[in-house]
């Protein structure tokens, strides 16, 4: 059976139990603080609709799902001058 994923007594709403145990200190992992530039990539993809996580995981991720779009630089290339 499903478990309530919400807190409000007459939600209807039900969620699948995680496929994997959570680590045991995942409350702590949670509750700390994230440093600046954590802040900022994770803002960045939420915007961009890209994967979280290293650049290679990122790749992998994007091209499985269809993503690669969100990992280029936004805008047409710039031209390069014919000297």
């Amino acid at each position: 059976m499903a478990e309530k994923s919400c807190a409000n007594p007459h939600c209807t709403c039900q969620a699948e139990p995680a496929p994997v145990e959570p680590p045991t200190e995942w409350l702590q992992r949670i509750d700390q603080p994230f440093f600046n530039n954590e802040l900022t990539m994770l803002r960045t993809c939420v915007n961009r609709q890209q994967p979280f996580g290293t650049a290679d995981w990122q790749m992998t991720t994007a091209a499985t799902l269809g993503l690669s779009s969100t990992l280029r630089g936004r805008g047409r290339p710039r031209k390069h001058s014919k000297k």
